[in-house]
């Protein structure tokens, strides 16, 4: 069977950082590969790396906010899996391929994640960000970077897209689109390096958080998405209660039919929720 080609797609400003980002995506052990770059800002772009057998291909017709410049991406890319990558953040070579093995062994996630290294200012890991998946959480906190997720085309052609509304945070708000749709693949390694103290969106670490900017945009997505939250966590807590009845009388096979109901809802594929 012939290897999937992985679009890896960079929204920039042309900052000085953009270069290392895409060597970082050309040094992927993955081929076929193909980097979108959307050029956000609308001014030319420096000089940029290429690949033998890797295409970089340049979207204009900026300028662009953030969630304009990642639907402009999903837009051009023409991948069968898609990934995001900031341009001031980096994969390590193993990153696309671990994750595509992930997601072919998951039994049919179309997202497939890994662990975030962050990066400090000194180039060293300061914490490792992450952890397996969980729908219920992810409407309350994001403990994924945008960078560490691949996902099929499917996903965009089922009409996920970023919403062009928030400022910040849209990251998060396509992830938990996506989490409606499919579930989620964990790889585990920190493959993903997420250099936070850096970039202007205020979401990141160090000079790079501000709460009080930042923080009308994540209550804006926690009340987007608050009823479907509401909906899940009814059908979380009425199984959790009914294993716990089934226990108490003794009911084994009662008992496993709820427990094995609480982990399709939490980790499952949507479609197995009830």
């Amino acid at each position: 069977m012939p290897r999937p080609l992985v679009s890896v797609l960079i929204r920039t400003l042309g900052r000085a950082t953009l270069v290392r980002s895409i060597e970082s995506a050309l040094a992927q052990t993955h081929r076929p590969l193909e980097i979108v770059v959307v050029n956000a800002g609308g001014k030319p772009l420096p000089p940029l790396p290429t690949g033998r057998d890797a295409q970089v291909r340049v979207v204009e017709g900026g300028p662009y906010d953030r969630p304009r410049a990642a639907n402009a991406a999903l837009a051009n890319a023409v991948g069968d899996w898609l990934i995001f990558l900031d341009d001031d953040d980096t994969y390590a070579p193993t990153h696309v391929e671990g994750l595509l093995a992930a997601a072919q062994a998951s039994g049919g996630a179309r997202v497939a994640y890994s662990a975030t290294a962050c990066i400090d200012p000194d180039g060293k890991v300061s914490q490792v960000i992450g952890g397996p998946f969980h729908r219920l959480q992810l409407f309350s906190a994001n403990y994924l970077s945008i960078s560490a997720a691949l996902f099929h085309k499917s996903l965009p052609a089922a009409g996920a897209r970023f919403d062009e509304s928030l400022a910040c945070f849209e990251d998060w708000d396509f992830m938990i689109q996506l989490a409606q749709l499919t579930h989620f693949a964990y790889a585990g390694r920190p493959t993903n390096y997420w250099y936070a103290h850096a970039g202007d969106s205020g979401a990141g670490l160090g000079p790079n958080k501000r709460e009080a900017e930042t923080r009308p945009f994540r209550d804006r997505v926690v009340d987007k998405w608050a009823a479907a939250a509401a909906e899940l966590r009814e059908k979380v807590q009425r199984h959790e209660r009914a294993a716990r009845e089934a226990m108490a009388r003794g009911e084994t096979r009662d008992l496993d039919r709820h427990r094995a109901e609480l982990v399709r809802l939490i980790k499952g594929a949507p479609g197995a929720i009830a």
